[in-house]
């Protein structure tokens, strides 16, 4: 179970980081997603 969890975490480490490439990319500023995906998890 505790793998599991590990690995979907891992995934969506993966899917943030493609996320902010793809938004730097288009000249915004990443860590305005980041501060919101915090704002979410708390």
């Amino acid at each position: 179970m505790k793998m599991l969890h590990c690995f979907y975490l891992a995934k969506l480490l993966i899917f943030f980081e493609n996320v902010n490439k793809l938004l730097f990319r288009m000249g915004k500023r990443p860590y305005i997603l980041y501060l919101r995906y915090q704002k979410i998890k708390d």
